[in-house]
């Protein structure tokens, strides 16, 4: 859990709630595991830095106020939004390097990885943006109106859930095209999707209600099938 004020990064243990906190760089926004190691996100310091068993091994330049934060499936890379930048950058888990870096749209906000391929919400652009690695590149992009922000990825259904604060609606996904919307609590800020039911929860800025869909499967024609 980043730690915004205190410019730190919390590791909760579960069931017992132990928490360790360790010393990051400025402003901490966003994080990803991958490698056996947490990459966080510094929004104000344009850093990445990485934390490995407690301690901070390393603090690696970023694209300006870095945003998002993900991994891809594999965990072999992680990549970062820099919002103020408009621009993505993807690095090796292992050794730390850069991969390269490349412009998002007009608003990235955030990322999520799915199998060897990044998506990045483009809410000032209205769009999702598929991002390939080799090299780093805008793949594909899907139009997405509605101003969207929070991103979930379904990885046991391949689905993307998407939401949309200026229509108080969710969009659900595949890697390119829209299959459908639901309708959320205001200003759906969040979004996350249970792995093993599919149950979608979204989060609201507005009023701080979370909100819970039970979406069902989607066919062709819409219907659902529980």
């Amino acid at each position: 859990v980043p730690a915004e004020r205190s410019d730190e990064i919390l590791e909760v243990s579960l069931p017992g709630g132990r928490v360790r906190a360790t010393p990051v760089g400025r402003f901490p926004h966003d994080a990803a595991a991958a490698g056996g190691r947490l990459w966080v996100g510094d929004e104000l310091g344009a850093s990445v830095s990485v934390v490995e068993d407690g301690r901070l091994l390393a603090q690696l330049a970023a694209p300006i106020q870095p945003g998002g934060v993900a991994a891809t499936t594999d965990r072999r890379h992680v990549a970062v939004v820099g919002v103020k930048e408009r621009a993505i950058e993807v690095y090796d888990s292992r050794t730390l390097q850069s991969r390269g870096k490349a412009d998002v749209g007009i608003g990235p906000t955030h990322v999520a990885g799915a199998g060897g391929r990044f998506f990045v919400v483009d809410t000032r652009g209205n769009a999702l943006l598929e991002v390939r690695l080799d090299p780093v590149r805008i793949h594909r992009r899907t139009h997405l109106a509605g101003t969207p922000y929070g991103i979930a990825l379904d990885r046991a259904r391949r689905r993307y859930w998407v939401t949309l604060t200026a229509q108080n609606r969710v969009a659900e996904m595949t890697d390119r095209r829209i299959l459908r919307y639901f309708p959320t609590v205001r200003q759906p800020n969040s979004v996350a999707v249970d792995p093993d039911s599919g149950r979608v929860f979204v989060a609201s800025r507005k009023d701080g209600t979370l909100q819970l869909l039970d979406p069902g499967r989607y066919t062709d024609d819409g219907t659902r099938i529980r």
